[in-house]
């Protein structure tokens, strides 16, 4: 299927949705947004096109999410506050545990 890049931008949501059933291979969540859409299409055909990333690249991103899994990013006894301006009026805390 030809689809363009270009044409994206003036296509309705059920030929964006099409589209999507075609690269994919499975309909999209159900509230995506139309850019949403529009930005993940081109990218499926721009992968397509240049055969996906690279092997290299392909390593360092799996690497990069492992890094993320095996050291979260908030340590033990890290603080989370939330809170309304800077009055602390209805201001929540939550310590974190290990």
């Amino acid at each position: 299927m030809g689809i363009d890049i270009a044409a994206l931008d003036t296509a309705g949501r059920d030929e964006l949705l099409e589209h999507w059933r075609s690269l994919i291979g499975r309909p999209p969540p159900k509230h995506i947004s139309r850019s949403l859409l529009i930005q993940i299409i081109a990218f499926e055909l721009q992968s397509k096109q240049h055969r996906g990333f690279s092997k290299r690249l392909s390593q360092r991103l799996k690497r990069a999410a492992m890094r993320d899994v095996m050291r979260p990013a908030f340590k033990p006894g890290s603080s989370f506050v939330r809170g309304c301006c800077q009055t602390n009026e209805n201001s929540h805390q939550i310590a974190g545990a290990a």
